[in-house]
């Protein structure tokens, strides 16, 4: 498919066959300036439009300019999935002239790319996606101008094949690669075999899908990011390859990793050994999708060091001199993550100039000093949120300041989007994007105003006055290193008298903003709604914005639970703990209606990914995907509990609930004077629901 055609088909889809047939695209070799990807808008013959760029994608970004800033129309099929990618803002897009575009608009980005997707992101938002959410999600990247996105789909059939050229079984394969839901950590070695086993029509549905999601990006522009070779085997590879020697990793948060090949010095035995498989797997990869990958993704010993003795200098070298044996010209992707990229591993590159860092959480602190010293190419990454976590998060304000970055950082090349899940606050993922075609900081006010309007298809003061209620508190938040967005709700905390500090191990319940902007902004929506109720994305921005007060109070009754079970105070501990539980109900009836946040959305994209899905397969997969968002792992590791929290209509009523009502009922029996009654392993608790439920 050439790429007018792509564009054309998008247009299509986005704004309907009638309205799309006035847009006219030019791509147009060159640059505006000397470099700099650019697109230009104009008005052509009458009642149409013209839109000019240089790649595909910048074609893209200019039609996502006209549809915000000519049309005041917005598309998001990222927070309003139940539309499948359909236009809001205007009720309809009717047959006819096109609004004009005036003045000729001319914008140009000095970022070379504009990155998205962080490996998290395959497993906490798409583990069980199909076409069907491919196709809307790919056409908001290139509306977006994004130009590079990791891609891991069918990326197992590639580890399969090398395996069994090793010695290895199919089934011995299958037992040692992860379920659905756990592919993101296997892929940066964290873990291996959980959730297994992959039944063989897996390998067999994600090839097809992977191969026409390349054919969008391809014809859109796009470059794929694909998992490179990092040396990581199973931990039995010596009984099916002597030649083999491994090191053992240990266990990740108390989950087994999978092993690594030693590496020695150039011309050693483990260099070789290391080289040979390293060509397999890019040959195996090249094989199944057509050698298109010029990016590579790899991360040794991510979120953990290596065995002692390991010369990590060597292990880059050997890294990057295969991909590079394979592909001249490869670039090798990384990831910034709690200073895994030091100046030494920079150090030891065959050629640095053919890295480039992903900075991950840089909205919070950015860790680029090893790349600006090495002159290595670096993105500045917005992350936002963790787990899939439901709270407003992201600091606008920061995100509003990212067109000043290039000048003063020389070795910045891009932005990028690497939140774990999609999920969050939409003015951030629109604002970052957006700030790549700019050339000076964006006013977030007046943006904010605008964004509102073609949001909710009207100007309503109201809702303004909401969002900017928001922006003085939760998206203008402090944020410091240590915090992972968004705050939590007690009520996802495992149940405990005093009040619970985090819910996931690396998390946080306490607001760092205050409460009464959220309140604030409830009640300007609530006054706005009259108007903007029928609008979809009124309606599930209402109901994020009082999810977060529903937050910020159950942290309050839970203190009150607490100081009433100090004091012995049986009737007051009745009393918060109704209320405490009512919060819970009102909350889960509130999320019944809206598609995205339904547990049983999650599990039955589980139940129906692969087509002819046999029943114990489909009964897998709906325990990786209620074990995920519970206990996460599905072995003997409560590390992680409750790290991937959701409040969903389904898990607040069925799980979260139930399990307050426990500790509730056993903390009402010691104040009843009826002795000790102690709280059962939750964990165990936990693993013991998600079998109940994934057997209904």
């Amino acid at each position: 498919m050439s790429t007018i055609q792509a564009l054309n088909d998008l247009a299509a889809r986005v704004l309907g066959p009638g309205p799309a047939g006035g847009i006219r695209f030019h791509l147009r070799s060159g640059n505006v300036h000397e470099d700099g990807d650019w697109f230009s808008l104009e008005d052509g013959d009458p009642g149409q439009v013209v839109i000019a760029g240089n790649t595909g994608i910048s074609l893209a970004a200019g039609l996502r300019w006209y549809l915000a800033y000519r049309m005041n129309i917005s598309f998001d099929p990222v927070f309003l999935p139940s539309t499948h990618g359909a236009l809001h803002g205007a009720a309809t897009v009717a047959d006819g002239p096109l609004p004009p575009v005036g003045e000729r608009v001319l914008r140009q980005t000095p970022f070379t790319y504009r990155y998205a997707l962080n490996y998290c992101t395959y497993s906490y938002s798409m583990a069980f996606w199909t076409w069907r959410e491919y196709e809307p999600f790919l056409d908001w990247l290139a509306l977006n101008g994004v130009n590079l996105v990791l891609d891991i789909v069918g990326q197992e059939e590639v580890v399969r094949r090398l395996l069994m050229r090793h010695g290895y079984t199919d089934e011995e394969v299958r037992r040692y690669l992860p379920g659905p839901a756990y592919l993101a950590w296997f892929h940066m070695v964290n873990l291996c075999g959980t959730g297994g086993p992959l039944p063989a029509s897996w390998f067999v549905d994600r090839l097809e899908l992977a191969r026409r999601i390349h054919a969008r990006m391809a014809a859109f522009g796009m470059e794929p990011v694909m998992p490179g070779f990092s040396g990581a085997v199973p931990a039995d590879l010596p009984q099916h390859d002597p030649r083999a020697r491994v090191l053992n990793l240990g266990d990740w948060f108390g989950i087994t990793r999978p092993a690594m090949l030693e590496v020695g010095a150039e011309g050693t035995a483990a260099d070789a050994y290391f080289s040979q498989m390293a060509h397999a797997y890019y040959d195996i990869q090249d094989d199944l999708f057509g050698g298109i990958a010029r990016h590579y993704s790899v991360d040794p010993y991510h979120e953990g060091k290596p065995p002692a003795g390991v010369n990590i200098a060597q292990v880059y070298q050997a890294v990057q001199r295969a991909m590079l044996a394979h592909r001249p010209g490869a670039t090798w992707v990384m990831q910034q993550w709690e200073g895994n990229v030091t100046d030494e591993k920079l150090a030891s590159l065959v050629e640095p100039q053919r890295a480039l860092v992903l900075d991950l959480h840089s909205e919070v602190q950015t860790e680029e000093g090893p790349t600006e010293r090495a002159g290595v190419p670096w993105i500045w990454c917005e992350l936002g949120n963790f787990g899939g976590r439901r709270g407003i998060t992201g600091p606008l304000d920061v995100v509003a300041r990212v067109p000043e970055l290039p000048g003063r950082h020389p070795h910045l090349c891009g932005i990028g989007l690497t939140a774990e899940a999609l999920e969050g606050s939409p003015a951030v993922f629109d604002l970052l994007f957006e700030t790549a075609w700019h050339n000076a900081a964006v006013d977030v006010r007046g943006w904010l105003r605008a964004w509102c309007t073609r949001r909710y298809g009207a100007a309503n003061e109201h809702a303004i006055a909401a969002w900017g209620s928001l922006l003085r508190g939760v998206l203008h938040a402090p944020r410091t290193p240590r915090d992972q967005e968004p705050v939590e709700s007690v009520v996802c905390a495992v149940p405990s008298i005093d009040p619970p500090a985090k819910v996931s191990p690396v998390g946080h319940c306490d607001a760092d903003y205050d409460p009464a902007d959220v309140e604030h902004a409830m009640d300007e929506m609530r006054h706005a709604e009259d108007a903007l109720g029928d609008t979809e994305a009124f309606r599930c921005d209402l109901i994020d914005i009082q999810c977060q007060m529903l937050t910020d109070r159950a942290r309050s009754l839970q203190r009150e639970m607490e100081h009433a079970y100090g004091a012995g105070d049986l009737d007051a501990y009745r009393d918060a703990t109704a209320r405490f539980l009512e919060l819970i109900d009102q909350q889960d009836a509130l999320l019944a209606g809206e598609e995205r946040s339904r547990l049983a959305r999650w599990t039955e994209r589980a139940r129906t990914v692969l087509p002819d899905i046999d029943g114990e397969t489909e009964r897998r997969f709906v325990l990786n995907a209620l074990s995920q968002v519970t206990t996460w792992d599905m072995g003997g590791s409560a590390t992680l509990m409750d790290y991937s929290n959701r409040q969903w209509n389904g898990l607040l009523s069925g799980y979260y609930r139930a399990r307050w009502s426990v500790h509730i009922a056993n903390r009402t029996a010691e104040l009843e004077g009826r002795g000790p009654h102690p709280d059962p392993d939750w964990f165990a608790w936990g693993q013991a629901w998600v079998r109940r439920q994934a057997s209904l």
